[in-house]
């Protein structure tokens, strides 16, 4: 039970699969928008993509739900926000007080990758609220497992305290490699 505790502590969530690309680097989901974007149907997706119906459905749904042409104005706009010169401060600056958060913060949630498309489709500032809200659930949890260490396992919070330390240096030194 304490292994499960302390694994839980460090632990990160990762993709169950990795992400299949074709020669291009495209996801099946990215080409599937790119076909919508021109008109075709999910049906004859299915049949071009050689992918399940439901799937090319599922891809179609999520499709319609954001801007028409997203798929091909994404480049360009990652384009601009990658340029650390040009109108990228402008557009920084306008993306933050759009968000209601400081430069900084704007610019360190559109590093993710997820994050450009979010902003287009106007849905990144309820990503910031869901990740804020998350990383305090997280911060609870840790807390609450903390304690259970110290009062069902007789740990000391000095011993939780040097043992996360070695952790986050373990790790510090995984990520420089």
């Amino acid at each position: 039970m304490m292994k499960n505790i302390w694994k839980q502590l460090v632990s990160a969530e990762k993709r169950k699969y990795p992400i299949k690309k074709d020669d291009l680097g495209r996801s099946i989901r990215k080409r599937c928008f790119e076909l919508f974007d021109l008109g075709i149907r999910p049906s004859e997706v299915r049949k071009k993509l050689n992918i399940k119906f439901k799937t090319a459905c599922t891809y179609y749904y999520q499709w319609k739900k954001q801007p028409l042409g997203l798929e091909m104005q994404y480049p360009v706009v990652r384009k601009i926000l990658k340029n650390k010169q040009g109108i990228r401060p402008m557009l920084m600056e306008s993306i933050a007080r759009e968000l209601g958060v400081n430069q900084e913060e704007a610019e360190t949630h559109l590093e993710k990758p997820w994050a450009i498309k979010q902003a287009m489709r106007g849905s990144l500032r309820s990503a910031i609220e869901e990740a804020r809200e998350k990383r305090s659930r997280k911060r609870k949890q840790a807390a609450m497992m903390i304690v259970r260490l110290i009062e069902e396992g007789g740990v000391s919070l000095d011993h939780i305290i040097e043992t996360l330390d070695k952790l986050v240096t373990e790790v510090g030194k995984g990520y420089e490699k």
